[in-house]
């Protein structure tokens, strides 16, 4: 039987929670995570105008992600 049958933790270890850097415009995802909120909830703030959304394409692909900027996402905390 080939894989993984157990994981053996020490409870004696203490595990930190390690905090998620953010740097720049944040996908729905990270800008979620980053206000705690659900992905929904993003999108109900963005639609109603609260948060700011940018659509950037990737050169290589010529796919497009979409962005909710840093500006706003601080403005939005801070009021």
């Amino acid at each position: 039987m080939d894989g993984l049958a157990a994981i053996l933790i020490d409870y004696a270890e203490t595990l930190e929670r390690s905090e998620r850097v953010f740097s720049g415009d944040l996908s729905l995802l990270d800008a979620a995570a980053r206000l705690r909120v659900s992905v929904g909830s993003i999108r109900r703030l963005r639609d109603g105008g609260y948060l700011k959304q940018i659509k950037v394409r990737n050169p290589d692909t010529q796919h497009y992600r979409c962005y909710i900027t840093e500006e706003s996402i601080q403005v939005f905390v801070e009021a």
